[in-house]
């Protein structure tokens, strides 16, 4: 790995950068099948590459997917002068969740989730994540046609804030070169 003194681009430490992709997947539908109440196998990640088959209209179900993740234009850059010294980058980002649930419970499902979000005990696991819950839109009933049949859908738009703090290893400067001064 390159050092500021090795010269190159610059890496976080891998034990500083926070869980992305299957990783915040995974975090996110443990997080909404908790508050919502709904059983963890029938609430499904989006956009799946080879997407499971659909519950049956008896059974209430959800997916959800990350939809988009601005984040802050300038970061902010601390040095740290202990040991050999280190740099921590630190940034703000939204998470834009689009949560639909589907089914016989799906105003219930996503009722729960709506009001259970708020409850300081529901959102730990996200404040361990470096996450907490910005705010929601209402819940939007739209009936869908699955196999030619209508099928009860309420969907809901969460935003996320998440803080994403990186380690480089931009060490402290040992020496400063001589210094010629023309005049």
């Amino acid at each position: 790995m390159n050092t500021s003194a090795t010269g190159g681009y610059l890496v976080p430490d891998t034990a500083s950068i926070p869980p992305s992709d299957t990783a915040l997947i995974d975090i996110l539908q443990e997080w909404i099948a908790g508050v919502s109440g709904i059983e963890s196998s029938l609430l499904r990640p989006r956009w799946q590459p080879d997407p499971p088959n659909l519950p049956g209209p008896l059974f209430t179900w959800g997916a959800f997917g990350i939809e988009i993740i601005p984040s802050e234009v300038y970061p902010s850059v601390t040095h740290y002068g202990e040991g050999e010294g280190y740099s921590l980058l630190r940034r703000q980002e939204m998470i834009h969740l689009l949560i639909t649930m589907y089914g016989p419970e799906s105003q219930k499902r996503m009722g729960l989730l709506r009001e259970g979000m708020i409850l300081s005990q529901n959102r730990d696991n996200l404040l361990r994540q470096g996450m907490s819950v910005v705010k929601s839109t209402p819940c939007l009933t739209i009936p869908e046609m699955i196999k030619n049949k209508w099928i009860f859908r309420t969907d809901m738009k969460i935003i996320l804030c998440r803080k994403i703090t990186n380690k480089y290893p931009i060490l402290n400067m040992q020496s400063i070169p001589p210094l010629t001064i023309f005049s």
